[in-house]
């Protein structure tokens, strides 16, 4: 399980899954699949530059019914 991952690489993962960015709400970009809405959009913070910690990462997974296990198979996927 990752400890961390680079936030470029987390909102590639959410762009992959068909998420997209609504709209910003304070320091935060909130995504959320347009045609099928998710409970809870996602939210992440603006700062590209660093990077997503695990319980982030966790949590999001849980709102869109995903887990750990599916992240990871996908970074395997893009060979990281």
């Amino acid at each position: 399980m990752p400890k961390a991952v680079p936030m470029k690489l987390w909102l590639k993962y959410l762009e992959s899954l068909g998420l997209r960015h609504v709209r910003t709400s304070a320091s935060h970009y909130v995504y959320d699949n347009p045609e099928r809405p998710l409970p809870r959009p996602v939210i992440v913070r603006q700062s590209k530059d660093k990077d997503v910690p695990t319980l982030h990462l966790a949590t999001s997974l849980r709102n869109m019914g995903l887990n750990m296990a599916d992240f990871t198979a996908w970074l395997k996927e893009q060979g990281r």
